[in-house]
């Protein structure tokens, strides 16, 4: 019975070993894991967060899952936000699509690739990362090229530097072509003002001899327009003075034939008072006589 016991108790302390064995290699599984398979695809803010962690957020904040479901090639987020590693949440939503996968491209830039581009057998990452899986992707395996990216961006930016440089100084140098041109330009300026001051001057002292001539001449010719005035008023005169003469003349003259007329008459009447009957008859056929005659 002894030795039963003494069995027993062996194999119960194998057991115990086995089970102990068995949780220490879980627990460091565990432990391990994130950092290999986890925390894939998310940038560095976000992996040191979730580094121990037992537990994800969905990014949307509508589901919690184990750390273990994280990038474990199944959806479980409805943003997709647990898969950033993986193809599983592709056009799940507009964050899988935003965010994807963060490709570290160390010696380069980092970049963001979308998750429906992640073992597609395309090197979109430069460090190759997007493309882990050969078996997905047909056994493609990416080339790192960060380096070379480097350089050539490196070589870009020092090309930019070159010619913002040389921008730099031809700036400079049109600035002080432009401060001596202004500084000529001014020069020129003043001089000619000067000039254009003195030429004023003279014009003003030719001008004033000719100001007075021709004020002169106006006074002259206003005199002249006076005169003439005055020459056909005194003339209009004149001949207003002639026919009120004429008019006076010819109604003298015609006072005189009036007169004479009624002297003559007169003078018949008072020879006709003292003269006889025939020598009036006489007298009447004279004067018919003398009418017929002037009259042819």
């Amino acid at each position: 019975p002894r030795a039963t016991d003494r069995r027993a108790m062996s194999i119960a302390r194998v057991l115990v070993s086995f089970i102990a064995l068995c949780a220490s290699a879980s627990t460091s599984f565990a432990k391990t894991e994130p950092s290999h398979v986890i925390l894939r695809g998310f940038d560095p803010a976000q992996a040191s967060a979730l580094r121990d962690a037992t537990t994800f957020i969905c990014e949307s904040g509508t589901r919690t899952i184990a750390i273990t479901s994280v990038n474990d090639d199944y959806c479980d987020c409805d943003d997709g936000t647990d898969e950033p590693g993986t193809s599983a949440c592709a056009g799940a939503g507009e964050a899988a699509t935003t965010k994807g996968m963060y490709c570290v491209n160390r010696g380069s830039t980092p970049t963001r690739v979308p998750s429906s581009r992640v073992n597609d057998g395309v090197c979109d990452c430069c460090d190759g990362s997007d493309e882990y899986d050969t078996a997905q992707n047909d056994g493609v395996v990416c080339e790192n090229t960060c380096t070379k990216a480097a350089k050539a961006r490196r070589a870009e930016l020092v090309n930019a530097l070159s010619a913002a440089r040389r921008g730099v100084k031809a700036k400079a140098k049109a600035s002080r072509y432009a401060k001596d041109d202004r500084h000529t330009m001014e020069t020129e300026l003043q001089d000619l003002q000067g000039q254009m001051d003195k030429a004023q001057s003279a014009l003003e002292v030719l001008r004033a001899p000719k100001e007075q001539e021709e004020a002169l001449e106006r006074e002259m010719r206003e005199k002249e327009r006076l005169l003439e005035e005055k020459r056909a008023e005194e003339t209009k005169s004149t001949e207003e003075e002639e026919k009120e003469k004429e008019a006076n003349t010819d109604g003298d003259a015609r006072d005189d034939d009036g007169a004479r007329e009624r002297a003559r008459e007169n003078d018949a009447a008072e020879d006709a008072a003292e003269e006889t009957a025939e020598e009036r008859g006489k007298r009447i056929a004279g004067q018919w006589i003398s009418d017929e005659s002037e009259s042819t």
